[in-house]
């Protein structure tokens, strides 16, 4: 990973001598499939799946069952990463 922000950084760096990579590095901002995006989604499904473990775990252990009130709050709970 640190390799890859070494690389990044020099890239960022030398971009204006190479008017293909500023062309690309600019649609891939725009599209949004830049490295930090894409690392940014997956800390966000990360930190989704740890809640989502972290609510198993309690659940399991309290032995809770669960009806249908239950399961829309687990929706509810597990649709955004806080």
């Amino acid at each position: 990973m640190v390799e890859s922000l070494v690389n990044n950084g020099m890239i960022q760096a030398t971009v204006w001598i190479n008017p293909v990579s500023m062309f690309q590095n600019q649609f891939i901002s725009i599209a949004r499939t830049h490295y930090d995006d894409y690392q940014n989604f997956r800390d966000e499904i990360q930190a989704l799946i740890d809640k989502r473990t972290a609510l198993l775990v309690k659940e399991l252990w309290n032995d809770t069952k669960v009806d249908k009130e239950q399961y829309l709050q687990y929706n509810k709970i597990l649709s955004k990463a806080d």
